[in-house]
């Protein structure tokens, strides 16, 4: 029976995590959007409407397009969190905006609030590997390395409602996610490599392996040294679900 392993170099906007960390939401995101890379929600479903106020669309204007390029978490009115390689070597952060109440991101919907980012603040420790990857019709370098992550300073504030809230954060810091969680996200929900892309929200329950058991199984495949304790694991052991980038062993 295949393992499959997601190394989550990136970062997942996860709901209800394990039996020690009741009460919790970890501060992590899903990243989406580019359709030739692994990128994925798969073995979903449709959420609710309204099921993740947390989750925003980031986007990235294009050549005058406005494109989705990755999730986000909302931590307050003002402050987005997100994946480093998410923003990284884009360009200016004129080029940048969030959408937050999505659930459709076809559409423009009545729920929805966009706001303009004023800065972006990437971990100072985050230096990645360049890839260049198609983004459409486009190259772009996306870096996917330990310490990825980053905070979006948004202009305007937020205004919060039922559509639109912060993720809830740990009450403590050095708390280990455990047990299941639930990804949100637009990511492929392809079980192949070529990228399905939802307009619809997504959601999937994923099982959190623990940093030990997930460096072992790495280690049968020579990719230990991918793994880094800025990163966590997740399953199922027979695969068929998941997010972000998938290593099958």
């Amino acid at each position: 029976m295949p393992f499959k392993v997601i190394v989550l170099c990136c970062l997942l906007a996860i709901a209800n995590a394990g039996p020690r960390v009741s009460n919790w939401m970890p501060p992590l995101i899903s990243t989406v959007g580019f359709p030739n890379k692994v990128t994925r929600v798969v073995g979903g479903n449709n959420a609710e409407v309204g099921e993740f106020p947390h989750q925003i669309s980031l986007q990235y204007i294009l050549s005058g397009v406005m494109t989705h390029i990755c999730g986000g978490s909302i931590i307050s009115e003002k402050w987005i969190l997100t994946a480093g390689h998410c923003v990284f070597g884009l360009g200016e952060v004129s080029s940048f905006f969030v959408k937050a109440g999505k659930h459709n991101i076809m559409l423009e919907e009545d729920s929805e609030q966009k706001a303009l980012i004023e800065d972006i603040f990437i971990h100072e420790n985050y230096t990645g590997s360049k890839t260049a990857i198609v983004f459409y019709a486009y190259v772009i370098t996306r870096n996917v390395a330990p310490f990825d992550i980053a905070l979006l300073k948004l202009k305007v504030p937020l205004k919060f409602n039922k559509r639109i809230a912060p993720i809830r954060l740990p009450a403590e810091s050095g708390v280990e996610p455990v047990g299941y969680a639930t990804v949100s996200g637009w990511g492929s929900i392809s079980l192949t490599v070529n990228s399905t892309m939802p307009a619809i929200l997504q959601k999937v329950k994923i099982l959190i392996i623990d940093f030990k058991t997930c460096y072992a199984a790495l280690l049968l495949s020579g990719e230990e040294s991918k793994l880094h304790n800025t990163n966590f694991c997740t399953g199922p052991l027979n695969g068929g679900l998941g997010a972000c980038q998938v290593k099958t062993i």
